[in-house]
């Protein structure tokens, strides 16, 4: 049954606005209410009526305190169990909020690391807002949704609604491990012209190997490759080899020790274990992706040369070029 009725979103925000007018000053509501409007955004009417209009009013505060002071470099990360005690509402869910400069990822990853945990999510709101700051970080203003322009950042917000988390130290360490994940996302997001830009380089060594590689199978080798550049392939990571020995008894040395997210991609001393063809093998990683995808054994693709391979491995927080 529903907790109450509205004929359209538009009367829902009218609604809305006229609780948030009980609660935040006259000069700042129509910044709420902007600031709301996008909030829901992507909730269906149905969703939205099967909770209290209490309760929608003090998760859009909540989460409006959390807009206040932002800056991109640390983002923020909220989990809590609301009640009106403490908070003016209250949820039998516990709420995870999210606030991060805005990049490729960030929805998948919270997600997908909630699942791991065995969290289900019940309430899942993300909008992506055009705000302007001042120099520590204050917020000034929240624009119309896809403003552009000198000044304005874009900024992502998430909250969801998850199973309850009973104790303290369960919503710690839940916060702590988002946090670890949005680390990984920022670094495989920095990270990704440049891999790419590592594999073009491969790409004009494939010609100049000096095995005995026959021109057909580097011909095939240099179509997928160009096929990964194409946007076929999401690159999260990569480690580099020294390869000593000959293409019949190759020995594969690390040159330096793998990053924390990048290990495992592939034994230092032997090759990979599947093997397309000589200067393409190809490996699955024994490391779990954190960054956008499920925490699955990654594939990973090595291009060889006598002296170095480089794996566009899908392993996030890559190494620099």
């Amino acid at each position: 049954m529903a907790f109450f009725t509205a004929a359209s979103k538009a009367d829902f925000q009218h609604q809305l606005q006229a609780v948030l007018a009980q609660h935040v000053d006259e000069h700042a509501l129509p910044q709420v209410a902007l600031f709301a409007d996008q909030f829901f955004g992507i909730i269906s009417l149905d969703e939205l009526t099967q909770r209290r209009l209490s309760d929608l009013a003090g998760c859009t505060l909540s989460a409006w305190r959390l807009m206040q002071r932002f800056k991109p470099q640390q983002p923020e990360v909220r989990v809590y169990n609301p009640d009106y005690e403490r908070h003016g509402w209250q949820s039998t869910h516990s709420v995870v909020e999210v606030l991060h400069e805005d990049l490729p990822f960030l929805v998948d990853s919270v997600r997908t690391e909630l699942n791991r945990r065995g969290y289900s999510i019940h309430t899942l709101q993300t909008a992506v807002l055009s705000v302007r700051r001042g120099p520590a970080g204050e917020l000034l203003e929240v624009l119309p949704k896809n403003t552009r322009g000198d000044g304005v950042a874009q900024e992502s917000l998430m909250y969801l609604e998850i199973d309850r988390c009973a104790t303290a130290s369960g919503l710690a360490g839940l916060s702590s491990a988002l946090l670890e994940v949005l680390g990984e996302v920022r670094a495989t997001v920095a990270d990704f012209d440049p891999m790419k830009a590592k594999l073009h380089d491969m790409l004009a060594l494939v010609d100049n190997s000096p095995w005995p590689v026959d021109g057909a199978e580097k011909a095939e080798v240099k179509v997928f490759l160009e096929w990964l550049v194409d946007n076929h392939f999401t690159f999260l990571g990569y480690e580099e080899f020294e390869v000593h020995g000959t293409p019949k008894a190759v020995t594969w040395c690390m040159t330096s020790s793998p990053s924390w997210a990048c290990r495992g991609c592939c034994a230092p001393g032997s090759p990979p274990k599947t093997c397309v063809s000589r200067t393409l093998p190809s490996n699955t990683c024994a490391s779990r992706c954190c960054c956008h995808s499920p925490r699955l054994p990654s594939p990973a693709v090595c291009i060889a040369r006598p002296t170095l391979t480089m794996c566009p491995s899908g392993r996030s927080t890559p190494k620099a070029a």
